[in-house]
């Protein structure tokens, strides 16, 4: 009952965020010279241990309340631990629903 509370509650936000109405005044973005690759991808363990060290420790701790250093202590645990869960949320929600594809296509519209 508890996962199915939490999943619910992660896709309630994707909806938000992803189905917004678009806004009256939108700024001036110029288009870049050239495309960037965008991998659409789930996070690798290398890539979550690299964002791991790169935690500031003076910042304040979030809702949390866990501080960068104490998730700093061992980033190859954390990165595992992390990564489970990261590829639960990938393969149960983004996947479901289809988030990863209104990314891509959201990107590719903005830069044609």
């Amino acid at each position: 009952m508890c996962a199915d509370k939490h999943l619910s509650s992660w896709a309630e936000h994707f909806e938000e965020l992803l189905n917004r109405l678009t806004p009256a005044n939108t700024p001036d973005i110029f288009v870049a010279d050239e495309d960037l690759p965008i991998d659409c991808g789930k996070p690798t363990k290398a890539e979550i241990r690299k964002a791991i060290k790169q935690l500031k420790n003076s910042k304040a701790a979030g809702i949390h309340e866990i501080q960068a250093k104490v998730l700093k202590v061992d980033p190859e645990i954390l990165a595992e631990v992390l990564y489970g869960l990261f590829e639960k949320i990938w393969e149960d929600l983004l996947r479901h629903y289809g988030v990863p594809m209104k990314f891509v296509n959201l990107i590719q519209n903005v830069s044609c």
